[in-house]
């Protein structure tokens, strides 16, 4: 890549802000290093997709940070949708970059890393980011509480460098999809049973309560994915990744949820798998 028609772009989604601290310090080290970008929150409206298309189409050089947080062992469907959707790419370069919440990080960056080859780019890095667990909101102790943490920042900002650096200098290092295949063999299979759908079915019922709700519209509003309606009610649709904004932003307390069983789950989940390390960057 040359560095005179090289821009990276940085797309994720980030429901409860972790994910979002992540790119933010992406932006971060790449205005240090004196690195044009484009960010683009895919739960914010507006957001601005078409750069990276028009630069994917004019075959620039294009460096592509793509995040998402980890439910149910994997990267959210807007995420994998997005990249699924994204023309061929060449001469392009991409990081992908996850959050998860201490019970696993399951096979996300590997499914991200398997998606982004089979768009044509070739992967420069990877890495996974401890985060506070965003279902724990309520609890005083949450699952990762404080994380990402200024450690786990600069793991990231170091692995931006070597990026940009490897890219700068021509190198022809990439990152091997099976360095992210990195889950104990015995434990993929589960994660690989498990799906957004599936838990929809296993997290306890979220209940408008009529009487507390003012129909204010802040949880549709609110909603990374718009799928929320008012009817006059509000009515989850069928994109809903259960991320429960809703529940944790109703400035009513409208949406009511017995969140004891999900806490009982993910500490279950926790003991069981025992990742580590918690934070892990991948170079080539």
């Amino acid at each position: 890549m040359s560095d005179k028609r090289r821009h990276s772009f940085i797309v994720y989604i980030s429901p409860a802000g972790t994910t979002e601290s992540v790119a933010r310090k992406i932006e971060t080290r790449l205005t240090a290093l004196g690195e044009s970008f484009t960010a683009c929150n895919l739960g914010k409206k507006p957001c601005d997709q078409s750069g990276l298309y028009l630069a994917l189409a004019a075959d620039t050089e294009t460096l592509l940070f793509v995040g998402s947080p980890v439910y149910s062992s994997h990267a959210v469907p807007t995420i994998i949708n997005f990249i699924d959707q994204l023309p061929k790419a060449k001469n392009c370069w991409a990081v992908p970059f996850v959050t998860w919440g201490g019970a696993t990080s399951g096979v996300a960056l590997h499914e991200m890393g398997k998606s982004l080859l089979g768009r044509g780019f070739t992967l420069a890095g990877a890495a996974k980011v401890m985060a506070v667990h965003s279902l724990m909101w309520q609890l005083p102790d949450p699952v990762g509480a404080g994380r990402p943490n200024e450690d786990d920042l600069n793991l990231v900002s170091l692995l931006v460098s070597d990026v940009i650096k490897n890219i700068k200098s021509g190198s022809t290092l990439q990152l091997s999809i099976d360095r992210l295949n990195y889950q104990p063999a015995e434990h993929v299979p589960e994660m690989l049973r498990l799906s957004v759908a599936k838990a929809k079915t296993i997290l306890p019922p979220r209940v408008v309560d009529p009487e507390r709700c003012t129909l204010c519209g802040y949880c549709r509003d609110n909603c990374p994915v718009s799928a929320i309606e008012l009817n006059p009610l509000p009515d989850f649709l069928p994109d809903c990744f259960i991320c429960f904004n809703c529940v944790r932003l109703c400035p009513e307390n409208a949406i009511l949820v017995d969140m004891k069983p999900v806490y009982e789950r993910i500490l279950s989940r926790v003991s069981h798998y025992a990742e580590s390390p918690a934070t892990e960057v991948f170079r080539p």
